[in-house]
């Protein structure tokens, strides 16, 4: 006597699929009867295996379909819950578990919870904004609000936006680093709004790690600050030509007479371009990395106002200066 197993398929195959598995299966199982029985012609088993592998085949294209179908379904299930709030979760959730019930095996179609940007967060949707009020954003850094950034738009060779600081980092922003991490000694007086200079390119960079690790921390992913790139530093200081009037802290003589540009000045002071930078041109020069050099861009407060911007671009060694600073940008996404 010959026993016969009962074929247990997948309960979240569709119905079709299974039929018509069982289908081909029961085909085959004539195909080997006739073979091992002889009891048909040569011709009857060349129609009946010929037909096996049509159902096969069919059978095949209808899974390699249902498959991308479901593949289609969850790309566009993530690229949508990017833009989503919060209140549209249980629509999402009924999304989610109709792909589950085209493939219910595929152990990469997981539920997505929407997050929603705490007040403050740097995102891709700030870009261009940081003029605005509320256009601005920062990190949770260590117990108190990192720097203030701006989100600059895509353009100009960058393919993505980015965030930058709004102003140069300043004294009382390095404080915070020296006093929590205790690898450098703050300072004290009336100069603490002023940009931070008089530090190494290795002291700034030191920062930007403080900084990221930090908010890596707060926000529960990796974040990133750095140096900009040349190209990323003049794209944000020109603003696609958004600039204010030339009110720069850059020398200016009169008569013989300087009437501008004697020393550092606030941070926060001066002009902003239409992104909300302030301060690119003249203070403090900026550290710029570029792959085989360093350079300072922007001039500093001992330049002539007629060469002080964003064009303003000059070597430099990384040793720490009265005239150098910096600010930095912050990866999105």
């Amino acid at each position: 006597m010959v026993t016969r197993r009962r074929i247990r398929l997948p309960r979240q195959w569709p119905e079709h699929v299974k039929s018509g598995i069982l289908h081909a299966i029961s085909l085959a199982s004539v195909v080997l009867t006739c073979a091992r029985g002889r009891a048909t012609g040569r011709r009857r088993l060349q129609v009946e295996l010929e037909q096996a592998n049509t159902e096969i085949a069919l059978l095949r294209e209808d899974l390699e379909h249902s498959m991308g179908a479901a593949r289609r379904a969850y790309a566009g299930y993530v690229a949508d819950i990017d833009k989503a709030e919060a209140r549209e979760q249980r629509d999402f959730d009924s999304r989610h578990a109709g792909i589950v019930a085209m493939w219910g095996d595929n152990p990469s179609f997981e539920r997505l919870q929407i997050s929603t940007p705490r007040q403050g967060e740097c995102h891709d949707t700030l870009a261009g904004y940081g003029a605005r009020a509320g256009g601005t954003c920062y990190d949770l850094v260590a117990g108190r609000k990192g720097p203030e950034m701006v989100v600059v738009p895509a353009g100009n060779g960058l393919d993505k936006a980015y965030a930058i600081g709004k102003y140069e980092v300043s004294v009382i922003d390095f404080n915070h680093f020296c006093e929590y991490s205790r690898r450098c000694t703050a300072r004290n007086g009336s100069e603490r709004r002023y940009p931070l200079t008089g530090v190494s390119i290795g002291d700034a960079e030191d920062y930007a790690r403080w900084l990221s690790e930090e908010a890596s921390k707060n926000n529960g992913h990796r974040v990133v600050y750095r140096l900009p790139t040349a190209a990323e530093w003049e794209h944000a200081a020109k603003a696609d030509g958004q600039q204010p009037e030339q009110k720069f802290n850059c020398r200016v003589v009169s008569a013989g007479e300087v009437i501008a540009g004697h020393a550092l000045v606030n941070a926060r002071s001066g002009k902003q371009n239409g992104w909300g930078l302030a301060n690119y041109a003249g203070n403090a020069r900026e550290w710029v990395r570029n792959p085989q050099s360093l350079t300072v861009r922007g001039g500093a407060y001992d330049d002539p106002l007629t060469n002080c911007g964003p064009e303003l671009d000059e070597a430099h060694t990384g040793e720490a200066d009265d005239l150098t600073g910096f600010r930095l940008v912050r990866e999105l996404g």
